[in-house]
């Protein structure tokens, strides 16, 4: 019975560590799109003021 209740444990631990992993990769994401979203816009605030 042990040797299935620490394969349990093992199993639960590695899938924590593969949603944490998960998690921060969306973090990682998110924070790229929200910089490369400022980016963007300021690229666009110059475009306009050397279209003026």
């Amino acid at each position: 019975m042990k040797p299935a209740i620490d394969a349990m444990r093992e199993s639960e631990q590695l899938a924590i560590q593969a949603l944490e992993g998960e998690g921060r990769a969306y973090q990682r994401a998110a924070s790229e799109a929200t910089s490369a979203r400022g980016q963007i816009e300021a690229a666009l605030r110059g475009t306009r003021r050397i279209s003026e």
